[in-house]
């Protein structure tokens, strides 16, 4: 059984919960994505339904939800739809299958809007007996008010460093991944399991820093030249996935040349006298990390992907 990392207090929170049986009946998971919401949620579903998490597709009192696709663009709705919140509603206000009760995880709390959120109330005011409802949010800010009001909120944080390394030896993974993969995790577990398990993914993360270091001493127009052979791919999906996963690459280099810069701190990536040759000061390096996170945002919400990268080489 893999060994749940950081937000101890959530886990032994739940524990006792389940033991003294006095769980609520809607709950709101709030955090960043990767930061362990889904996980536990599962983990409690499966207790509560008795049937390993592999499994819990397969038994009829457990429901997931997420945003549905377009079948326009192939891509996520912007919202969970009024009709996707009146299923919910009608399957959590409806006795389950048998004694144990039953168990909704609905991922993207924030994607409700006005009408949909108006269609779930009921299904929070008046479920059925033994019915468990798990809402996973972003924020708090950004889930509507009548909903979080309905529901016990659990918060959730990014992992320090040094309990995610940890956590990711405890589940058996490659000790050198591991500690690559939690220098780009941002205290995110969800996230530094993907990486770690990546094979490939010290090579790769390696070859990138030292192409973005020769990147460094070229021109605009060759800088967009070394980037071609992403904007020429047709798969307009892919190239953003491959791009995001660059910058955090071109991040952790920033973050590790800001720490030799103020604090001295040796680099896992270069070495002392290549860091030295970088002729950049505390503050430049925080407005190139600023610029690249303002990038990967535009990536992220699907902004064109050549006018998103051009505007961050323009500016270094």
């Amino acid at each position: 059984m893999s060994v749940f990392i950081g937000n101890s207090k959530n886990v032994i929170f739940f524990e006792k919960a389940l033991q003294n049986g006095r769980l609520s009946h809607a709950y709101c998971f709030c955090g960043p994505e990767g930061v362990g919401k889904f996980t536990l949620a599962k983990k409690i579903a499966s207790e509560i339904l008795q049937t390993p998490e592999d499994k819990l597709l397969q038994n009829p009192n457990f429901y997931y939800f997420e945003r549905s696709i377009d079948e326009k663009t192939g891509k996520a709705k912007k919202e969970i739809t009024v009709s996707q919140a009146r299923e919910i509603k009608e399957k959590m206000t409806r006795k389950a299958w048998g004694e144990r009760g039953q168990v909704l995880i609905v991922d993207g709390a924030q994607y409700l809007n006005e009408e949909s959120g108006n269609a779930l109330l009921k299904a929070l005011e008046e479920p059925a007996q033994n019915s468990y409802l798990f809402l996973l949010g972003d924020h708090e800010k950004n889930i509507l008010p009548t909903i979080l009001s309905r529901c016990q909120k659990v918060f959730f944080h990014p992992v320090g460093n040094l309990e995610l390394l940890e956590g990711l030896k405890k589940n058996g993974y490659d000790e050198k991944n591991s500690e690559m993969a939690v220098l780009l995790a941002n205290g995110l577990p969800g996230k530094a399991k993907k990486l770690a398990e990546d094979k490939e993914f010290v090579e790769e993360f390696r070859t990138e820093i030292r192409k973005w270091l020769s990147l460094l001493k070229t021109d605009f127009f060759g800088k967009t030249e070394s980037l071609e052979n992403i904007f020429s791919d047709k798969d307009g999906n892919k190239a953003r996935d491959i791009l995001i996963k660059k910058t955090d690459f071109w991040l952790e280099l920033w973050r590790e040349l800001l720490l030799f810069k103020t604090k001295k701190r040796n680099s896992r990536l270069l070495t002392e006298a290549e860091m030295i040759l970088l002729p950049y000061t505390a503050k430049q390096i925080s407005e190139i990390m600023d610029e690249l996170i303002k990038t990967q945002n535009y990536l992220k919400n699907n902004v064109q992907i050549r006018l998103a990268v051009e505007q961050f080489l323009l500016k270094f």
